[in-house]
C-alpha cells in the first residue's frame, strides 16, 4: 500500500523545492553570466550582478549551490563563462580566480546581508564582496600571467570599479522589490 502521508510529506516537499530554485538559479545564471563585454584582459560580466541579486534574494546554501554547479558545468565544457566559454582551461586562465571567488563572494554576502532595508548597510557588504573577488581574483590573474600586483590591479580592477558600483546599487534597488514579488509566488 502506498503510504501517502509521506509521499505528501513537507520535507520532502522542501527539499525537491530547494534543489528545484537552485536547478533554476543555476540556469538563470548560465544564460547570462556568458554576456559579457571585452574591454581587457578581463572581460566585463554580468555574473557577477546575478550572483549579488542570488546573494541578497535568496537563502545562503541556495545560492551558494546554484553558484557551484554553474561553475561544475563551465568546468565540464559548457559554455557559461564569459564570452561563451567553457572548460578547464578556462578556470585556470587569467581569469579563473574570479570565477573561483564567486561562491566566497556569494557565502560573504548572504552571511552579512539579513534583508533589512538598511541601503547603507547593504552597499557595504556588497562593496566588501566586490573587494573579496578583487583580491582572490587579482592574486590568481598574478599569479598565473607572472605580473606585478600594481599591473594585476590596473588590469583587472581599475577599469571595473564604476561598473561594478552601477551593479550594486542596481542589486539594493531591485532587491526588496525581487523579495516581495517572490514571496508573493512563494519562490
Amino acid at each position: 500500500m502506498i503510504n501517502y502521508n509521506r509521499i505528501f510529506n513537507y520535507k520532502y516537499m522542501k527539499n525537491s523545492n530547494k534543489i528545484t530554485k537552485i536547478a533554476l538559479l543555476t540556469a538563470i545564471l548560465c544564460i547570462i553570466a556568458p554576456i559579457s563585454i571585452n574591454i581587457s584582459m578581463i572581460p566585463f560580466s554580468f555574473a557577477t550582478l546575478i550572483i549579488m541579486i542570488y546573494s541578497t534574494t535568496f537563502d545562503k546554501w541556495t545560492s551558494f549551490f546554484s553558484i557551484i554547479l554553474y561553475i561544475l558545468l563551465g568546468a565540464i565544457g559548457l559554455p557559461v563563462f564569459s564570452m561563451y566559454q567553457g572548460g578547464l582551461s578556462k578556470l585556470l586562465s587569467v581569469t579563473g580566480g574570479f570565477i573561483f571567488a564567486y561562491p566566497i563572494m556569494s557565502l560573504f554576502i548572504s552571511t552579512f546581508n539579513k534583508n533589512d532595508s538598511n541601503i547603507v548597510l547593504k552597499y557595504i557588504i556588497l562593496f566588501i564582496s566586490n573587494i573579496i573577488l578583487y583580491t582572490i581574483g587579482t592574486a590568481y590573474f598574478c599569479f598565473i600571467s607572472k605580473t606585478s600586483i600594481t599591473y594585476g590591479l590596473t588590469i583587472t580592477v581599475l577599469p571595473f570599479i564604476i561598473t561594478d558600483n552601477i551593479k550594486i546599487v542596481i542589486t539594493i534597488l531591485i532587491n526588496d522589490k525581487l523579495i516581495k514579488i517572490l514571496n508573493k509566488i512563494a519562490i
